[in-house]
């Protein structure tokens, strides 16, 4: 099965001639087989910018400059059920964005203070996640990838900025019913960023910052009786930049002998970098 779905919208303003905002819609979605789904969706957004404003300086309706503005964005998803109690995922998803930065019209019959400055956005995201589930246990397994990019130019004074911000990782995570009174949890994730901007001076006079995270969790709660619980974790956490592997324990007694009074005690050592 599939269904599909397109789409426009147009605006006008008074005091000012056509259509300056357009808008274009599409969306898609597919089931090609029982077990797999694919959902798409894009638009396109698109304004000249140019509406009128009452500029209280002149007494007059003046259009606005250098407001024009273009963005766009897409994704797709798809699931497949594997069986057995699996699921893959795949999420995506991209936009951009261009636009003018008019500043304060304070200049007499003129719709911006800025007539050249611009600003562009890029941003993209995949990731794929594994999901599993039975009787006793379940888990997941997923790795992603970010680029995040941003830009401002003035051309008539001579300014400009970028930055690149790229991120990916893999996570992964599980826990399990041993028994009737005993369950654990553990869990990874991994992550890496990288920004790299044409402003950032390091000492080593690099511009670009790197960093490697890493966290990790081990857990298990005990449940002898109803009234009584045991959990233990231990944590650990590494900063590339900042530290070395910490470790991190924690534990909880939790005793509640009637339902009008819990008992506990806890431990834990935390790491603030």
């Amino acid at each position: 099965t599939s269904t599909l779905r397109i789409g426009t919208e147009q605006t006008g303003y008074a005091h000012t001639n056509g259509l300056p905002e357009n808008g274009y819609y599409g969306s898609l979605a597919v089931r090609p087989i029982q077990d797999l789904s694919i959902v798409a969706n894009g638009s396109l957004d698109k304004s000249n910018g140019r509406f009128p404003f009452y500029q209280d300086l002149t007494n007059a309706y003046v259009l606005r400059e250098n407001n024009d503005a273009s963005l766009q964005s897409a994704n797709l998803n798809a699931e497949y059920g594997a069986g057995d109690g699996t699921l893959i995922k795949l999420i995506t998803n991209y936009f951009s964005a261009e636009r003018g930065s008019p500043g304060v019209a304070t200049t007499p019959y003129r719709g911006a203070s800025s007539l050249d400055e611009r600003l562009a956005d890029e941003q993209s995201l995949v990731a794929l996640k594994l999901e599993h589930t039975d009787e006793n246990w379940s888990g997941t397994i997923a790795a992603h990838y970010q680029n995040q990019f941003e830009s401002f130019r003035g051309t008539s004074e001579g300014l400009g900025d970028t930055a690149t911000n790229v991120l990916y990782g893999l996570t992964a995570s599980a826990n399990s019913t041993f028994t009737e009174w005993l369950r654990g949890y553990a869990g990874i994730d991994y992550l890496h960023s990288r920004l790299i901007g044409s402003n950032i001076t390091l000492p080593n006079a690099s511009s670009v910052v790197s960093r490697d995270k890493i966290n990790g969790y081990a857990t298990a709660s005990i449940v002898p009786i109803r009234a009584f619980q045991i959990a233990g974790s231990i944590r650990s956490e590494y900063v590339s930049d900042i530290s070395n592997f910490e470790l991190l324990p924690q534990a909880l007694l939790e005793y509640a002998p009637v339902q009008e009074l819990l008992l506990s005690a806890a431990y834990s050592s935390s790491f603030q970098a």
